[in-house]
């Protein structure tokens, strides 16, 4: 309770003791909330049913001392309680409750200066009490945060912030548990000329009891961006980012610690004039220790890339790439034994496409693409492996028909592709869709539905063709019946499935349904809203289309409606919810009733 006292003398604070000369105290604001609960469940045999109620207060207060640019502070106080039982057939009544209190006060200095500071201190107190035939158990647990923040910024020195927090948790059930955290950060960013600098340096510490386990952090990154004045229509820029990160554990078992130093550069030149033109060079720079007992390893790699990318024209399109890796690596085992690692690995790759624009051809807007490219890879072990692929593809479509039962629309695409390679087998690939749209507006609404068909196969040397097929079917509905009254509907319909030459496997169908009808000033109340919600889903279509074996099939339908009414700061709403799920009916009952001031 010392978190509620505690709550309960800054309300009172803010409240009554700062109406004193220089401050100003907003009105107490807040809000009461009081709901209730019942859940049923039939099926399998067996039922079972729950309720709860539960009781929240929260209270808020704002204010400020002497001037809003001086100070300004902010508390807030909550109390909340929840009350649940459930029971299962043929087994006791289980019952649990907890308390809630928690409370928060934010004071910030200066907040419009240059040099603001923030202040905070949280405290959060729960008691919950599970009781049962066998016997009951307790779990208390105490939360308290306090931390602060410090801001400088300038438009000639740059902006620059300073956090600092602790976070003390204790526990108690069967045993005390304390677990504390001190974490610190700065950050700064400055910008001057052509240069961007900024550093962000993160601290962090835990210790756990009993366990007595401690861990440490620290990351710390400094970033540099410059782009230099260049006469002509190039661009030029360079991105420099260094990393350090360590990390250390300690438990009574084991010790151990980890340690990594990063540095990674950029430069990036592009040509906005006349043909586009990028070209990218990246250094990286990596070297990191691993220690835990009695074992130790290291690790050092440099990374080498390029890339380039050139437009020929709206159609044509290039790029290559080009990358080496040198690692090495140490390693020392529990007996002192040590073995070393280095390799070299490189990569290399080029590829081109093409992308035709759209022409007519019989009524058909028609477009088609293709796709050339080529890849090298070595790991290091001496056995570079060669790739290669090659694809093509077009497109079709057109508008077919337009009148009062609205717009059709239909597409046709296909595409192929081949590819080879030095450690695999070759392999090709096949794919057709086809769909087709429909719309129409409505007075008050719009209709829609798709229709898509898919086929797609895959042929390897030496093995039988891989196919799958998918079929969907989507409609929805959007209808304003009234001002007061509208309605929306929805449907999807799919099947797949999957085969080779030697023939298919059975239909996979699925089928998803909805039915959303909502009314204002429901029986002419006004502010009474009332929300219904069907939805249907199985593993079959329609019962036209069933899954080989039925058992497996799974169905659910599921009938939610919510009523809702406000009048002033009160509001209230019901909410029934029916779901059978699989030939179990479950049904839960909830009533909401909330009070802001």
């Amino acid at each position: 309770m010392r978190a509620l006292a505690a709550g309960l003398m800054v309300a009172g604070l803010l409240s009554v003791g700062l109406h004193s000369p220089g401050v100003l105290a907003a009105p107490l604001t807040g809000n009461l909330e009081l709901g209730g609960r019942y859940t049923r469940s039939d099926g399998a045999g067996r039922s079972s049913e729950s309720q709860g109620q539960n009781a929240t207060l929260r209270l808020r207060k704002s204010t400020y001392v002497w001037q809003p640019w001086f100070a300004q502070v902010n508390a807030e106080v909550g109390l909340s309680l929840t009350r649940d039982s459930s029971r299962v057939e043929g087994e006791s009544t289980r019952a649990t409750s907890g308390e809630v209190v928690d409370g928060r006060l934010d004071l910030t200095l200066l907040p419009p200066s240059r040099f603001p500071l923030r202040l905070w201190l949280e405290r959060r107190d729960s008691r919950f009490t599970d009781d049962r035939l066998i016997g009951s158990s307790r779990l208390d647990r105490t939360l308290t945060r306090y931390g602060l923040r410090q801001q400088y910024r300038s438009p000639a020195a740059g902006n620059y912030v300073f956090r600092l927090e602790e976070t003390v948790v204790e526990q108690v059930d069967d045993a005390t548990q304390r677990d504390e955290r001190l974490s610190w950060s700065f950050s700064g960013q400055r910008r001057f000329e052509r240069h961007d600098l900024g550093v962000q340096l993160d601290q962090d510490r835990t210790s756990s009891e009993p366990e007595s386990r401690r861990t440490e952090r620290s990351d710390l990154s400094l970033r540099h961006r410059y782009t230099p004045d260049m006469e002509g229509p190039g661009s030029l820029s360079f991105n420099n980012l260094a990393n350090a990160n360590r990390r250390r554990t300690s438990t009574p078992q084991l010790q151990s610690r980890f340690d990594r130093n990063q540095l990674n550069s950029t430069a990036m030149w592009r040509n906005l004039g006349g043909r586009p033109l990028d070209f990218t060079a990246n250094a990286r720079l990596m070297e990191t220790h691993n220690r835990g007992g009695d074992t130790a390893s290291e690790q050092q790699l440099l990374a080498l890339n390029t890339g380039v990318r050139y437009r020929f024209s709206d159609q044509w399109r290039f790029n290559a790439n080009s990358g080496a890796t040198l690692q090495q690596r140490e390693h020392r085992d529990a007996t002192g034994l040590t073995s070393e690692q280095s390799q070299v690995a490189h990569q290399h790759g080029a590829a081109v496409d093409f992308s035709s624009q759209v022409r007519t051809l019989a009524g058909f807007r028609h477009r088609w693409n293709a796709d050339l490219s080529s890849n090298y890879r070595d790991g290091g072990d001496g056995e570079g492996a060669a790739s290669g692929s090659l694809g093509v593809g077009q497109s079709l479509d057109r508008a077919l028909a337009s009148g009062d039962f609205g717009r059709l629309h239909g597409r046709a695409n296909q595409s192929a592709s081949h590819r080879v390679s030095s450690v695999d087998e070759a392999g090709s690939s096949l794919q057709h869709g086809l769909a087709l749209r429909w719309n129409r507006p409505l007075s008050e609404g719009s209709a829609f539905g798709e229709l898509q068909f898919s086929d797609a196969r895959q042929f390897s040397a030496g093995r039988q063709a891989r196919v799958f097929q998918l079929a969907n079917l989507q409609l929805s509905l959007q209808q304003q019946v009234s001002p007061a009254q509208s309605l929306s509907a929805n449907a999807t319909l799919q099947a797949s499935r999957s085969g080779d030459e030697a023939g298919f496997d059975p239909w996979q169908p699925s089928t998803s349904l909805g039915l959303v009808y909502r009314q204002q000033g429901l029986f002419g109340v006004q502010r009474l809203h009332w929300r219904s919600d069907l939805r249907y889903t199985s593993d079959n279509l329609l019962y036209l289309v069933r899954r080989e074996d039925a058992f497996e099939e799974r169905e659910q339908v599921r009938w939610e409606n919510r009523l809702d009414y406000r009048i002033g700061m009160m509001s209230a709403y019901v909410t029934a919810t029916l779901t059978e799920n699989d030939g179990v009916l479950d049904q839960a009952y909830r009533l909401t009733l909330s009070r802001r001031f």
